[in-house]
C-alpha cells in the first residue's frame, strides 16, 4: 500500500462508470499474494532484489530515502546529497538506473505495490522514499508470521509457529485459529546423520527410526550385505560374506553374456559365451560400453614369471578365447590366464602347480611351446591340482596356461619351479 491509494480508487471507479475497465490480469495485490522470496510490484509477483550492504546503511531510521539509491546517492534532487544533480532537482538529469519505470505523469503511475515505500511522480519520473527499517507492515494472514519493512520491502521476520527439534515433525499452522500443532512428515524422510551403512534413519510415523534392511547392499548378487549395529555408542557398519560357490547368478551387464552364470568367490562370472573373444592368447580384445569389441593396440606383453616365482589371479571374468589345444585338452569353455616362463639353461623340467583353487568346476592348467599356438600344448593336467609336470628345453620361453571345461572358472594362486 502507499499513500495514494484513495486517488486510484477514484479513478477506478470513474472507469466503471465509464462502461467497464481492460480484463484484470494482474498477479497479486499484495506481496502476501506472491510465492515465497517474491514481493508484489504493479500487480506483478517480482524477486526481491539482492540487498547486499545498502549504500544508505547509515541513513537516520526516521529519515527514509529513496529505495533506488545507488551508490549513496539519492535520486530525490537535493543538490546537498546528490553530487552532479541540478541545483533544481531536476529529475531528467538523474540516471535511469537509480528511479523508477517512467516516465510518469501520476503519482499512482509509480505505485511499485510495497507497503514499505512512498512512491511520487517528480518531473516525469517515478521516485520511491523507503519507510525506516523496522517499521511494521502487517499483512492479513496470521500464518506468514510478523511483517516488517526492510530496505523498501515487506518480509517476514517472525513465524509464529517455530520448527520443532524433532526432525520428524513440522509445525502446521491453521490460520483459522491461530493455531500450531507438531505434525509427522512424510515416512521415509531421512533424519539421521551419515554412517557407513548409508542412510539408515528414516522417519516412520513421526520417529527418528533406524532401519537397517536394505543397508550395505552393493549390488552385487554374490554377496549377502548387512549394517551390523553393535550398540554402546559404536558406529554402525557393513559386513558381507560370499553366497556359496556355484549359485546362479545374474548381472545386468552384457559384457557378462546370456548363458549360465555362477557366484564363484562373491563374483557373478561371465559366461561361456561372454562377447569379445578372439581366438587367440596373444592378442587382448576387451568388452566395452553396448558389448562393443576392441583389439587392445600394441599388444599388451604377456606377464613373465621367473622359476621359483608364483602369482595370485584369476579367471573369473573374460571371454573364452581358446577351446582347444590339440592333443592336449579340447572343450575348454572358461576364461584363460596366460603367463610366460623364461627358463634358465640346463633345465629340463618345469612344474605349474595350484593352491587356494576357488572354483565352480575343476581348472584345467597347460604348458605351451608358444602362445600364439595352442596346439604347441605339451602338457595338461585337469584334476584340479596340485600341478602338471612338463619335459622341457633349458634356455627358451614356455607359456603356462589355467583354463577350465564347461565354463568352469577359478581364483587361484600358481607357483612356478624349475629343475
Amino acid at each position: 500500500m502507499t499513500q495514494h491509494t484513495k486517488p486510484m480508487a477514484g479513478l477506478l471507479a470513474l472507469g466503471l462508470l465509464l462502461g467497464g475497465v481492460a480484463c484484470d490480469d494482474t498477479e497479486c495485490s499484495r506481496s502476501s499474494d506472491c510465492p515465497a522470496g517474491q514481493y508484489c510490484s504493479r500487480g506483478r509477483c517480482l524477486p526481491f532484489p539482492d540487498t547486499g550492504a545498502d549504500a544508505d546503511a547509515d541513513a537516520p531510521a526516521e529519515t527514509p530515502v529513496d529505495v533506488r539509491e545507488t551508490d549513496g546517492v539519492p535520486v530525490d534532487g537535493d543538490e546537498d546529497d546528490a553530487a552532479g544533480a541540478d541545483a533544481d532537482g531536476d529529475a531528467a538529469d538523474i540516471p535511469a538506473e537509480d528511479v523508477g519505470p517512467g516516465p510518469c505523469t501520476s503519482d499512482e503511475e509509480c505505485d511499485d505495490g510495497s507497503p514499505c515505500t512512498d512512491d511520487r511522480c517528480e518531473a516525469g519520473t517515478c521516485v520511491y522514499a523507503k519507510h525506516p527499517d523496522g517499521e511494521p507492515c502487517p499483512d492479513d494472514e496470521w500464518c506468514d508470521g510478523v511483517e516488517e519493512c526492510f530496505d523498501g520491502l515487506c518480509r517476514n521476520t517472525v513465524t509464529p509457529c517455530p520448527a520443532p527439534a524433532n526432525p520428524c515433525l513440522y509445525a502446521a499452522c491453521d490460520e483459522a485459529t491461530h493455531a500450531c500443532t507438531d505434525t509427522p512428515v512424510v515416512d521415509g524422510v531421512l533424519c539421521g546423520g551419515a554412517t557407513e551403512c548409508g542412510p539408515i534413519d528414516v522417519c516412520v510415523g513421526g520417529v527418528c527410526t533406524r532401519s537397517l534392511e536394505g543397508a550395505c547392499d552393493d549390488g552385487n548378487p554374490c554377496t549377502i550385505d548387512r549394517c551390523v549395529d553393535d550398540g554402546g555408542g559404536a558406529p554402525p557398519h557393513c559386513e558381507r560374506d560370499y553366497v556359496a560357490d556355484g549359485t546362479s547368478c545374474t548381472t545386468p551387464d552384457p559384457c557378462g553374456g546370456t548363458g549360465a552364470r555362477a557366484c564363484v568367490a562373491g563374483t557373478c562370472i561371465d559366461a561361456a559365451d561372454a562377447p569379445c573373444g578372439d581366438g587367440s592368447l596373444c592378442a587382448v580384445t576387451v568388452c566395452g560400453a553396448g558389448a562393443a569389441c576392441t583389439t587392445v593396440a600394441p599388444t599388451p606383453a604377456i606377464p613373465l614369471l621367473a622359476c621359483g616365482s608364483g602369482v595370485t589371479a584369476s579367471t573369473l571374468g573374460g571371454a573364452n578365447d581358446v577351446t582347444s589345444y590339440g592333443a592336449c585338452a579340447t572343450d575348454l569353455t572358461g576364461g584363460e590366464a596366460v603367463y610366460a616362463v623364461d627358463l634358465p639353461a640346463g633345465t629340463v623340467r618345469l612344474e605349474a602347480s595350484l593352491s587356494g583353487v576357488v572354483s565352480n568346476g575343476t581348472p584345467t592348467v597347460l604348458v605351451l611351446g608358444d602362445a600364439c599356438d595352442p596346439t604347441s600344448c605339451i602338457a595338461s593336467d585337469s584334476t584340479g591340482g596340485p600341478a602338471v609336470s612338463a619335459a622341457v628345453t633349458g634356455d627358451r620361453r614356455y607359456y603356462v596356461v589355467v583354463d577350465g571345461a564347461a565354463n568352469a572358472r577359478a581364483a587361484f594362486s600358481l607357483a612356478i619351479d624349475c629343475s
